[in-house]
């Protein structure tokens, strides 16, 4: 079979799948079904759908307050406008707000139970960056560059990227494989009850930030902020804070592991 005729379709499905918002709408469904399985009594699976509401809200502000601040910082004048409008969101900025809010909520939880969540919401998230990045791929936004390759996209009618009839990297869908393939890891390790219980989310962080940090080089809206320093995006270089934090914290824990 044609690869051209296959990448046609492939792609011509993906854009009918996520041109709408419902790939938004399907992740809150399906990581509030998630969490809410996970509860053992009606109360306790009320407060966790509650959690997933606030987490979502805290994530998708910060996913917008990011973007403006980086892409569009003349919006920040006029705060009314970085939430009635929505031309752009950071993931980044979603991952960060949303881990403050969830880990806060997890105070109200049993302490027994926090481990478990937490590691139910690095799969959810992870199954969500998944998702979401074929949205993106649907509207044209966080395009990739110019390029010559077999898979590459081309745009001629997109809101987002400027860059039409030209080839370029779907970098989108390097992203989302990224997303399912780290999901697909943690669900592998949660199923071995009790050896990685509670560090699944650190997990996700890792292979998250090693896994961005190299599709960074192929995006191609450099607008966001590029050769920050010594060449390397801002999402770059928040992969590498990222990793030194989780460096240090897994030297730490074993340092003091070994003084036991």
């Amino acid at each position: 079979m044609d690869f051209i005729f296959v990448k046609s379709h492939f792609y011509n499905l993906l854009f009918e799948l996520a041109h709408y918002d419902f790939l938004t709408e399907f992740c809150f469904i399906l990581v509030s079904l998630i969490f809410i399985n996970a509860g053992k009594t009606i109360s306790e699976k009320l407060k966790l759908f509650s959690l997933i509401v606030f987490t979502s809200f805290a994530a998708f502000f910060g996913a917008r307050l990011l973007h403006v601040i980086i892409e569009k910082p003349e919006l920040t004048s006029d705060p009314v406008s970085i939430l009635n409008r929505f031309d752009g969101m950071t993931f980044n900025g979603s991952l960060l707000f949303g881990t403050v809010t969830f880990f806060i909520g997890m105070m109200y939880f049993n302490k027994n139970h926090r481990p478990r969540y937490l590691d139910l919401a690095a799969i959810g998230t992870s199954l969500t960056y998944g998702i979401l990045r074929i949205r993106c791929f649907a509207l044209g936004c966080c395009w990739g560059k110019i390029s010559s390759v077999p898979w590459s996209v081309t745009y001629y009618d997109s809101h987002f990227t400027p860059i039409l009839g030209l080839p370029l990297h779907p970098v989108q869908i390097y992203d989302s494989i990224l997303g399912f393939l780290i999901a697909g890891i943690l669900i592998h390790l949660y199923r071995r009850k009790g050896q990685f219980e509670g560090h699944l989310f650190f997990i996700f962080l890792g292979l998250y930030s090693i896994g961005r940090f190299f599709t960074e080089f192929y995006r191609g809206d450099v607008f966001r902020g590029e050769n920050i320093i010594g060449g390397l995006s801002v999402s770059q270089i928040v992969s590498l804070i990222l990793l030194t934090f989780l460096t240090g914290k897994y030297t730490f824990s074993k340092f003091m592991n070994i003084k036991k």
